[in-house]
């Protein structure tokens, strides 16, 4: 555990901020908005954190920033409340919460006395209406993120906006706050020369460029304001026919039901990232205790595989399912991204894993 103090306990702020290394203290300074804080010497970082921490509108912010990451993770995970040690755990992340080592694997978390006193004076309504608007916010860049993976800030903009014609629209400054106050907590979207990125995409590098050669000249699927926020969910996925067809499959032949959903979950997130390797996916089922006995099983499997990829939305697609392309134009087959050439060669080994070559095997 990062920044935990082995001195003494202290109860006012700056005492805990001088305790604190040059590094935390920077990254406190950008929760809080210090200008030039990398030019600083520490004490006048101190000095001027002190200042920025305990002024009630930085305050406010801050914390409907965490109240709305909170409520959020508690309503897709269907959790009532996050614990009181993961609480703390997030409200030190923005300098609330000072951890003291008491030894014997026992940690004491202490709040500074000049924060607990402003925190006491704010109304609770006015952290109320700051997070509502993060919320309708962070929503969005939640179900873009994960329905589109990669976006033109710009075109995140338009979206926004049409969608809330009437309502309080969004400008680009007010866009780059709002997305430094969503990545306190989630850290989940990259702002990359104009465009913003989920960091699934951020892992290796020249993933986001291939990415962007495959969208080449498709246009955005645009979905209703209903539709795309059911993205914001990260968990969300869409069950089709072909999402149906492929569970009562899973059901049918693995042996923990259970896994079904978490197996069909991961199918989902590989194929919209277009990672998708069907003989890995046999494989992992062959390991799970699902019974492939023939070539027959086999090529059901493919066939469902590909046909629920085929009808899943794909980042390489601006959103579009393959099948949606094809539709579009029945003579460009280029949005078929995943097609059976995936198929075993009769030299490779058998996906059933038994160890033969799939000709000796599976392949008869």
């Amino acid at each position: 555990m990062k920044n935990i103090i082995k001195k003494p306990i202290k109860t006012e702020l700056k005492d805990n901020l001088n305790y604190m290394n040059l590094d935390y203290l920077k990254n406190i300074a950008k929760v809080y908005e210090v200008d030039k804080a990398y030019k600083m010497k520490k004490q006048e970082l101190v000095d001027k954190l002190f200042e920025k921490m305990t002024d009630e509108n930085h305050l406010i912010s801050n914390l409907a920033a965490y109240y709305e990451h909170e409520e959020y993770t508690c309503s897709v995970k269907g959790n009532e409340a996050v614990s009181e040690s993961i609480k703390v755990l997030g409200l030190a992340k923005i300098g609330l919460y000072f951890l003291y080592d008491l030894g014997d694997g026992n940690i004491e978390s202490i709040m500074p006395e000049e924060i607990k006193k402003v925190i006491n004076n704010i109304e609770e309504n006015k952290i109320e209406l700051i997070k509502s608007r993060y919320s309708e916010v962070f929503n969005y860049l939640r179900a873009f993120k994960n329905f589109y993976g990669i976006f033109e800030i710009d075109f995140f903009l338009n979206i926004f906006n049409e969608q809330h014609e009437n309502e309080k629209g969004l400008s680009l400054k007010e866009l780059m706050y709002y997305l430094d106050k969503y990545n306190l907590h989630n850290n989940e979207i990259v702002n990359y020369n104009g465009m913003l990125v989920c960091e699934a995409l951020c892992m290796f590098e020249g993933d986001i460029d291939k990415v962007l050669e495959e969208r080449e000249g498709k246009e955005y699927c645009i979905l209703e304001k209903e539709e795309l926020l059911n993205y914001s969910d990260d968990y969300y996925m869409k069950k089709t026919l072909y999402y149906y067809n492929l569970e009562e499959y899973l059901l049918k032949h693995l042996k923990y039901k259970k896994d079904v959903e978490g197996i069909i979950e991961d199918i989902n997130i590989k194929c919209v990232m277009d990672t998708f390797d069907i003989q890995n996916a046999i494989m992992r089922l062959h390991d799970m205790g699902m019974e492939i006995h023939n070539k027959k099983d086999i090529e059901k499997l493919f066939k469902l595989c590909v046909e629920f990829g085929n009808n899943t939305p794909k980042w390489i697609n601006k959103g579009w399912t393959p099948a949606d392309l094809m539709k579009k134009d029945s003579k460009e087959t280029s949005g078929l991204n995943l097609v059976v050439s995936n198929k075993v060669g009769r030299n490779d080994p058998c996906p059933c894993g038994s160890g033969k070559k799939y000709k000796k095997c599976c392949g008869k």
